[in-house]
């Protein structure tokens, strides 16, 4: 990272989109963990999408001619790609200020404070309900965050996700904090199972009460038994008591759980939405979503006009989706 406010690259894009996997990677573990799909050069783009339907295996008749000719339903998702851009800029006689662990590169430790916040913007974007929506009036080009992209049902905006692609409603579990249970969990890993038709190996984002609802799984004992009780056994030190659940595995497939603090967001604020930011909960495979860039993370320089040094890290970049079958949220308010 280059220090200070070079004449040399003042306006002058530096591509700095290995940062993106390098500043606090822990606080935005999905930025992380979503591979970077091929480069796009339109604002709109899209993916494409197969449905195998349930098909009959009757067999076929001796002699039998091939009249019936078929194809496979291919559909387009599309996305869009949003500009995000995080300024920054040091006063002249800040930037000429030794600062406690910074030295007199005050200007190269705000940029990198740039990139940290530009990650966590695009984090809560990805978390969020916020719709796919071409830019129009006074709305800028928005991407789709997964909230929306799991709905099962038709989502706002201009673009939505194709029916075929949409999650059954199965997947979504739409109730009270207190009724969810290992049942809940169960009967949406069966639907998502269905639709994928295979194994499924999803990770779980978890508002902090969801996860602590996921952790009191390990204690569970209902309040009367009606039948044979069950006994957990949870090994650990005798000074030491753990309760957590990281893993859930079941016929179905496994769900690796974390929590993150940017689910569900306001994206006008920052803040976190009452009720859902907490008690929601995404449940996706990674493999099945893209960051797809026009421009990746970039540094400019601005030109010095006397008050000191100052630019903006920014990128372009489209959350791309490839299907929403075999993935599903909880999107719970109380």
């Amino acid at each position: 990272m280059p220090a200070g406010n070079e004449a040399a690259l003042v306006g002058k894009i530096q591509n700095i989109k290995d940062s993106i996997t390098q500043i606090e990677a822990e606080a935005t573990p999905v930025l992380a963990m979503i591979g970077k799909g091929s480069a796009v050069t339109n604002s709109l783009f899209s993916s494409i999408a197969e449905s195998l339907d349930n098909v009959p295996s009757t067999g076929v008749m001796d002699g039998a001619a091939a009249t019936n000719p078929e194809t496979t339903e291919q559909v387009e998702i599309f996305g869009c790609v949003q500009h995000f851009r995080r300024e920054w800029g040091v006063t002249k006689r800040r930037a000429l200020t030794a600062a406690a662990g910074q030295g007199r590169n005050t200007a190269g430790h705000q940029r990198m404070l740039a990139i940290t916040y530009l990650n966590r913007i695009m984090e809560q974007v990805i978390l969020s309900n916020q719709n796919c929506t071409p830019q129009t009036g006074g709305t800028p080009w928005l991407t789709r965050g997964m909230f929306s992209g799991l709905s099962s049902t038709t989502q706002g905006g201009t673009i939505p996700v194709p029916a075929s692609q949409r999650p059954s409603t199965a997947n979504n579990y739409t109730s009270t904090l207190a009724s969810f249970d290992e049942l809940a969990v169960t009967t949406m890993l069966s639907s998502m199972f269905s639709e994928k038709k295979s194994a499924l190996d999803l990770m779980g984002a978890c508002g902090r009460d969801l996860k602590a609802a996921f952790d009191t799984f390990t204690n569970y004992q209902p309040a009367s038994i009606t039948g044979n009780t069950r006994i957990l056994w949870n090994g650990g030190k005798a000074d030491k008591f753990t309760k957590v659940v990281r893993t859930i595995e079941t016929s179905f497939g496994t769900i690796n759980l974390f929590i993150s603090e940017f689910l569900y967001r306001d994206l006008t604020t920052g803040e976190p939405t009452s009720g859902y930011s907490r008690k929601s909960g995404l449940f996706f495979d990674p493999s099945l979503w893209e960051l797809r860039f026009m421009q990746p993370i970039s540094n400019t320089n601005l030109p010095e006009d006397g008050s000191g040094p100052k630019g903006f890290i920014d990128c372009f970049m489209g959350l791309g989706q490839l299907t929403g079958k075999g993935q599903g949220m909880a999107l719970i308010a109380s």
